[in-house]
């Protein structure tokens, strides 16, 4: 069994909200978790195609790459929703780091090969470390899903002013339910 060491980030109350482990571990947890997709994949079609085994090996080769895409959702548009992203917050980033009366350190963080961006805050108060999550975006199911979003604008607003449209985003800050409600997309 691996063992893992977690270090927890935690919110303003105290509640976890992520988790941080040494990169060795992760990359251990990657191999672990391609190795059980591929066994999947091929439980997954054991019954309904066969493969020779040079086809076999450049799938798996492009699993491993990450080169699979699907089809309808381009490289392009990826990375237009991937640059959209990381301009706007890194715009308010830089607007909030000019504040001479700020408490906290203002860090961004963008991670391309999942997908997942933060704007956050983190600092100290009364001797502990502190930890806010601003926003939180991340490109699921050829969308984008705003996962938090503490901003007065709004990061639909704002990615909408960079040409996306409200069918790219998901509010997904609200429970499955009520985003039909919205004028974004579901998910």
């Amino acid at each position: 069994m691996l063992e893992i060491n977690k270090n927890y980030l935690l919110d303003q109350n105290q509640k976890p909200i992520a988790v941080q482990i040494p990169i060795a571990e992760f990359e251990k947890i990657e191999e672990i978790l391609g190795n059980y997709q591929t066994i999947k994949l091929m439980e997954e079609y054991e019954n309904n195609q066969t493969l020779s085994k040079k086809e076999a090996l450049e799938y798996l080769e492009a699993l491993k790459n990450k080169t699979v895409i699907r089809k309808q959702f381009t490289t392009d548009k990826l990375e237009k929703y991937r640059q959209c992203i990381k301009k706007v917050l890194t715009e308010y980033h830089e607007w909030i780091s000019g504040a001479r009366n700020l408490d906290e350190e203002s860090c961004l963080v963008f991670d391309e090969i999942h997908d997942q961006y933060l704007w956050m805050f983190m600092g100290w108060k009364d001797g502990n470390k502190t930890k806010n999550i601003h926003v939180h975006i991340r490109i699921v199911n050829e969308k984008i899903y705003i996962e938090e979003d503490w901003t007065e604008e709004g990061m639909a607003t704002e990615l909408m002013r960079e040409g996306l449209t409200n069918h790219d985003i998901v509010l997904a800050f609200h429970p499955p339910d009520l985003r039909k409600h919205t004028e974004f997309a579901i998910g």
